[in-house]
This record gives C-alpha cells, sequence and structure tokens, in this order.
C-alpha cells in the first residue's frame, strides 16, 4: 500500500517536472531569440548605416546570429531613419513538446525584432 502510494508521488513528480522543463525551455528560448535578434538587427543597421547597402546589412545581420537562430528570408527592412527590422526563426529543443501533435508548433519560434545602428 504504501509501496503503491509512493509510486504515484514519484510518477507525478516526474510529468509535472518535464512539462516544467519544457515551459521554461520554450521560455528561455523565446528570450533568447529576441535578445539575439535584437542583437542581429542592431548590426544590420550599423551596416545599413556605414554602405546603405541591404546586401550588406542582411549579411551582417547572418552573422551575427548565433547557431540556433536563422533569419526569415525577405524580412530585413530598414525604414529611413536606420531602424532595422526583422523576423528571425529559433527551433527549440524540449523533451516531450515537440512530440505533441498540437503543441509541436510551439517549438519553431518566430520574433519579430528592431533595432536602430550602434552609437559606437
Amino acid at each position: 500500500m504504501v509501496v503503491g502510494w509512493l509510486t504515484r508521488v514519484i510518477v507525478v513528480l516526474s510529468i509535472l517536472g518535464i512539462l516544467g522543463f519544457d515551459g521554461i525551455a520554450l521560455g528561455v528560448g523565446h528570450f533568447d531569440a529576441d535578445d539575439d535578434g535584437t542583437r542581429a538587427a542592431q548590426a544590420a543597421a550599423t551596416s545599413w548605416k556605414q554602405s546603405h547597402d541591404i546586401d550588406a546589412a542582411t549579411t551582417a545581420a547572418i552573422n551575427s546570429l548565433g547557431g540556433s537562430e536563422t533569419l526569415v528570408p525577405g524580412s530585413l527592412t530598414i525604414t529611413p531613419d536606420g531602424t532595422a527590422h526583422m523576423k528571425v526563426r529559433r527551433k527549440v529543443t524540449t523533451l516531450v513538446v515537440r512530440y505533441i501533435p498540437g503543441l509541436k508548433k510551439a517549438t519553431n519560434l518566430t520574433v519579430s525584432v528592431s533595432s536602430g545602428p550602434s552609437l559606437l
């Protein structure tokens, strides 16, 4: 009787732990994508300020992204004031969520970011 109760407690705590891990992984992934994307947008805006070349700005944005993020093709735009706007994708690794058909989309994050040129 005690063993059955203890087994249920362990199973419930394990499930809660896995769901908690996945939730934290998704939250951290979103913040990381936003931070890295903002840094890439700043690099693109700085490149644009120096050269006024969209290809150079795109290359600067791609080079400043980490290995986890990618620039959404065709999403980089520069406004007349030099602000870069773009979308960044990131695939988040989870334990369980990536295998659940209805929630699988949550692991493919796309964030919209913008930034002006660096002041340095």
